[in-house]
Parts: C-alpha cells; structure tokens; sequence
C-alpha cells in the first residue's frame, strides 16, 4: 500500500495537508444562527407571484423576524409557524366578509 507520509496509509490521508497535519477546520458550513432556524414576530401581509421558473403561483407572506428590523417575503413552504399562519389566515378572511357585508348594506 503506498504510503503518505512514513508510518502512515493513503487511510489516513485526509488529515494531512501538504506537510502539515490539520488541527483545526476554520470554515463551516453551518449557519451562524445557532439553532439554524429564525423566529417570526408576526406575519403582516401576503402575496401570490407567478413563479418565474414554474409559471405558477406561489403563496408568499411577509414576514417579521424577532430581533430584526426588516420584513421579509418568504415562500409558505419556508415557514414553519402553522399557528401564526392559521390565525392570520383566519383574521384576513374574517375582515374580508365584514368588509363585503360593510359594502352590501351601503347599496
């Protein structure tokens, strides 16, 4: 079997670099959120955009991050706070039928 470095196997070759052994990764593919998932403050609005690589529609909400200033537009199928959508869901659709019994009874 050849060998890497006197006393070593090609096995072992993945933790040597050049003539140097590695002691320590510097980069890391995690994210540097520590759970790797956000929290939502609140969802205030929603939007249905033709996907530009599909032509169909596709649910997006804006949502309000807890400890940042800036909603975001993000993909339904990005969110994972069922409770907050459902409520909102429930409240856009029940001013949506005081508002059309609002205009019903002014004509």
């Amino acid at each position: 079997m050849e060998r890497v470095k006197p006393g070593l196997t090609t096995k072992l070759a993945h933790r040597w670099h050049g003539p140097f052994r590695i002691k320590k990764k510097l980069d890391s593919w995690e994210p540097n959120h520590p759970s790797g998932k956000f929290e939502v403050e609140a969802i205030l609005d929603d939007r249905t955009p033709l996907s530009t690589s599909t032509n169909r529609a596709v649910r997006e909400f804006k949502v309000k991050w807890v400890g940042y200033e800036e909603p975001t537009w993000e993909p339904a199928a990005n969110l994972s706070c069922g409770g907050l959508l459902y409520d909102y869901l429930r409240q856009k659709r029940s001013d949506r039928r005081l508002l059309m019994a609002q205009t019903a009874d002014e004509d």
